[in-house]
């Protein structure tokens, strides 16, 4: 097996913990700490294992996330793939992010630029404006 059981069981604990909100940075920090320690030996862990059990000339194939941090032995040659799906995905959450960003920015704008009536138009709620007469 490529994994180790035991490591990969705590990393996947410590991700559940690192979920649940927090009161104390501190705690939070030291799980961020802990969980890395042992993404980084679950990753070592994986690199050993390719490296001692596949041979010169075989070939492996290995079905990992994408942002994994497995250090590739330098004589191995690497091809990555990914569905296109995924690539359509990808794209689809770029351009919403932005779009996202962007209106983020325009309501800020629209803020800052109107400073005495905080961006209100003078419509009420349901769109409507009223007059008022001053004497």
């Amino acid at each position: 097996a490529t994994e180790d059981m035991d490591v990969l069981l705590e990393t996947l604990d410590l991700q559940r913990c690192m979920m649940i909100p927090l009161a104390s940075a501190n705690v939070g920090s030291r799980l961020q700490e802990w969980h890395a320690d042992s993404n980084r030996q679950r990753y070592e862990h994986i690199a050993d294992q390719i490296d001692s059990t596949l041979r010169e000339n075989e070939t492996g194939l290995l079905l990992i996330s994408e942002r994994h941090q497995v250090q590739f032995p330098s004589d191995i040659e690497v091809f990555y793939v990914s569905p296109p799906a995924l690539d359509e995905y990808r794209r689809w959450f770029q351009n919403w992010m932005d779009q996202q960003q962007s209106a983020a920015e325009a309501a800020k704008l629209s803020t800052e630029n109107n400073p005495e009536n905080g961006g209100d138009d003078g419509a009420d709620a349901d769109g409507s404006t009223e007059e008022h007469e001053t004497n």
